[in-house]
This record gives C-alpha cells, structure tokens and sequence, in this order.
C-alpha cells in the first residue's frame, strides 16, 4: 500500500513529509517522484521523534512511503494509500464487493473528520447494521491477506 499525493501537470512547489519515528536510527522518503530509490532522500531528524524533509515537485499526485531502520512503512497521517489499495487492488479486481469498498471510503471519511472531543449517539439497529458490515469486511479482508502479501 502506497500513500498519495493529488496530481496535477502544472508548476513546482515545496512539499514537506514529516514523520513521528523516535526509536528511529535512520528515515528515508522514497517515492514515484525518485523511482522509489530508497536512500536518495534521507530525512533530518527533528526534536521530539520526528523526522522532516522538504522536496521540490511538481504539483500533482505522488505514491511515496518511509523506510525507517531499513522497514518500509505508510504515512500514518495519509490515508490516500488505504483508499487507493480498497480502490485499485480490492474493488476493481473483484476481491471485495463494491458495496465493501464504498463502506471502507465512508469510515475513511468518518474518521479524517471526526472531532474527537464530541460523540454521535447511534440507534440499536444503525449500530447492528455498521457491526454486522465490520465484521463482514474483517472476514473477507482476512481472506485477502495471504494473497495481497504475496504480490509484495
């Protein structure tokens, strides 16, 4: 799974990627932008854990991750890449039901825009209904594992 950013041919800007790894020895970006070379931008370590490096590209969408201590890991602060695998690898090759997919993109959004100082009071069924969708979605992805580690 890859995270993204909008794509779009037009004039270069500065992108910063940051990350929060404070174990971390040693951080890469590695992306399309850099034909996913894994050490041509290391990342500068930062106080408090985290890690910064600021690129210059062109404005568009770009599919990136961090190797941190040699470990490839998705920006936890993007959930493009999620939606992109749903999209790309489990809806449009039949591994999942589109209704799956559509329900994954909804939680997405739930979540990206959630205050979590408030909460949202559910009636039994609505709540029946999102449990029974969950754990159907859970035993079907469950399924896929073994499958999308082997395309790794």
């Amino acid at each position: 799974m890859q995270d993204s950013l909008s794509k779009q041919k037009s004039k270069k800007r500065k992108i910063s990627f940051s990350l929060k790894a404070p174990g971390a020895d040693q951080v890469f970006l590695a992306g399309d932008f850099n034909n996913w070379d894994t050490t041509s931008h290391p990342m500068t370590k930062a106080g408090k854990g985290s890690w910064n490096k600021s690129l210059l590209l062109q404005e568009g969408s770009y599919e990136y991750k961090f190797i941190v201590d040699d470990q490839w890991e998705i920006d936890p602060k993007n959930h493009e890449g999620a939606k992109t695998m749903v999209n790309k690898k489990l809806v449009l090759e039949g591994l999942i039901p589109k209704e799956y997919g559509k329900w994954f993109r909804t939680l997405l959004f739930e979540r990206e825009n959630a205050d979590y100082a408030d909460y949202t009071t559910i009636d039994l069924f609505d709540a029946e209904e999102a449990f029974t969708n969950a754990s159907n979605f859970i035993e079907k992805i469950k399924e896929l594992v073994p499958l999308l580690v082997k395309q790794l």
